[in-house]
């Protein structure tokens, strides 16, 4: 392993992480893909939470590579507002935390055939609202690596704007 310096941590990660999902062709992919996933929607999500990330804040609809991965999803963010729970923005920030949420709380569901899945059904409960469903997708092998390839693109081109802001 080489040297790797904690200022570019995240970027490394990232790179890393996508270079794996791009180059992987074994019999696991949807375990590659959903450790992978996890990696890239908590570890940079937390090392850059403090910096603006208004890239995050855009509505789903403005993003030609999710086209086709929502579809036929049940997206459906709330948050509490004056002890209340509201409709929250169909943003990608609210997506990627929805994802999270399913897989870290081991919300997947596997459909299969002959033994190897084919697809992968991520929910997000919030158990908080009347066990509101805030997301249901089901995403076969390939828009799974595809959105996890997404969402390393998206981090990359935003740290390297912040990146490069720093440097003006």
């Amino acid at each position: 392993m080489g040297e790797i310096k904690n200022e570019i941590f995240d970027i490394e990660f990232i790179e890393r992480t996508k270079k794996v999902i791009e180059e992987y062709k074994g019999t696991y992919s949807i375990t590659l893909l959903l450790n992978c996933l996890l990696g890239l929607i908590v570890l940079p999500s937390e090392y850059y939470k403090r910096r603006s990330r208004s890239f995050f804040e855009k509505d789903c609809t403005e993003f030609k590579e999710l086209k086709g991965l929502l579809d036929k999803a049940t997206f459906n963010p709330t948050k509490r507002r004056n002890n209340n729970w509201v409709t929250d923005n169909k943003s990608l920030k609210n997506l990627i935390k929805k994802v999270r949420n399913g897989v870290s709380h081991q919300q997947i569901d596997c459909v299969g055939n002959n033994g190897k899945w084919q697809s992968v059904t991520i929910k997000d409960i919030n158990t908080y609202n009347q066990n509101n469903l805030e997301l249901q997708v089901t995403w076969t092998t390939m828009q799974l690596r595809n959105f996890a390839l997404f969402v390393a693109n998206s981090y990359l081109t935003e740290i390297r704007k912040i990146e490069d802001k720093k440097k003006k």
